[in-house]
């Protein structure tokens, strides 16, 4: 290949690795295609969102509120999207163009930055459950398996329901 080369190779253990040359562009095109880019977009596509909500015809009180409370939970999306993911790409930008601390604090440091990246995968569901009364009676819908429905001696259903 034409960007790898052995590392060390006089040392007691090489191994292949990718060129410097190559490693600089690799990590900038990391930075932009999966952070820069999707946050962007993100913003841009929840902004035509909320655009679209605001230029319905009906702009009553109600719709009015729930057009902010919309506004509110977004900002919150973007928020953890952006913060979760920096330190990620910050220390990966910092190992190519900077030095990286040895000290056992900075690596306690990194592992929490991968969970927190990575923990973004979970954060989106309880943002909208936190912030959505139908999104938590939605989602508790979709917990639960209803079985069976039977009616009581007075003629009132009851519903029996299991956790899956």
């Amino acid at each position: 290949m034409l960007l790898h080369e052995v590392k060390y190779p006089s040392a007691a253990v090489s191994y292949c690795g990718l060129e410097k040359k190559a490693v600089e562009p690799l990590f900038l095109a990391f930075f932009i295609l999966s952070y820069a880019l999707p946050l962007i977009a993100i913003i841009f596509l929840y902004m035509l969102i909320l655009f679209h909500l605001r230029q319905q015809k009906s702009m009553l009180d109600q719709t009015r509120d729930r057009t902010n409370h919309a506004f509110r939970i977004i900002v919150a999306v973007i928020v953890v999207f952006a913060l979760t993911w920096l330190p990620h790409h910050v220390n990966s930008l910092v190992s190519v163009y900077g030095v990286l601390p040895a000290e056992t604090w900075y690596q306690a440091f990194r592992v929490l930055w991968y969970c927190m990246a990575y923990g973004n995968s979970c954060a989106n569901p309880l943002i909208y459950n936190y912030g959505s009364q139908e999104f938590r009676k939605s989602f508790k819908e979709a917990i639960c398996c209803k079985f069976f429905r039977r009616s009581n001696e007075n003629g009132t259903t009851a519903e029996t329901t299991a956790m899956v």
